[in-house]
């Protein structure tokens, strides 16, 4: 009794795909996904994960210990997010003059004024959320700068202004205009 050759390509696939399997198995990893995530709290909304690369060969931890950075994956730094509201006081271009301009809006509420980086003008009206002073905005912000978080301004995540909600940049802090649109 002779083998169709059909059989031998079925059991030589199926040999590889088994080797592949079992290579990736017995490769291991140095993390294991059932760590849990540390997490923080600002205003009441829960920080989300930021992607950023440690910048030294060693990191401090909680207690200000250096402790060496694992190999392969590095893990990534939380930015806390935070609810920001109020009325826009003005309005200043940075990078005026440049393809990186960015509004940014001084906000004033209940908690002082502070600075929001929001998006390019082109994009602010492409999304139909074009902001000018005297409007009521909100939304959720990245604060990248934990270091000295009254010193700098934070990142707006989305916008809501005259009852249109705009998202300006992904779960990541990467700006959602950063394939720029072709405008004519």
């Amino acid at each position: 009794m002779s083998i169709k050759p059909e059989y031998y390509v079925f059991i030589i696939g199926f040999l590889l795909v088994l080797g592949v399997v079992v290579s990736a198995v017995s490769m291991g990893d140095s993390t294991s996904l059932d760590e849990p995530v540390p997490a923080t709290l600002a205003d009441g909304a829960a920080s989300e994960k930021i992607a950023g690369m440690q910048p030294s060969a060693a990191v401090a931890n909680n207690n200000g210990q250096q402790q060496p950075l694992q190999q392969g994956m590095v893990p990534f730094e939380v930015a806390p997010m935070l609810r920001y509201r109020g009325q826009v006081d003005r309005i200043v271009v940075r990078g005026a003059g440049t393809e990186w301009a960015q509004e940014h809006a001084f906000v004033t509420s209940g908690a002082g004024t502070f600075e929001i980086s929001l998006a390019p003008l082109w994009f602010l009206e492409h999304m139909g959320c074009p902001v000018k002073v005297g409007d009521s905005i909100q939304g959720m912000a990245f604060n990248f700068n934990e270091m000295n978080p009254l010193d700098t301004f934070v990142y707006a995540k989305n916008v809501k202004v005259n009852g249109t909600t705009c998202s300006l940049r992904n779960d990541e802090g990467l700006a959602l205009w950063s394939n720029r649109l072709v405008l004519n």
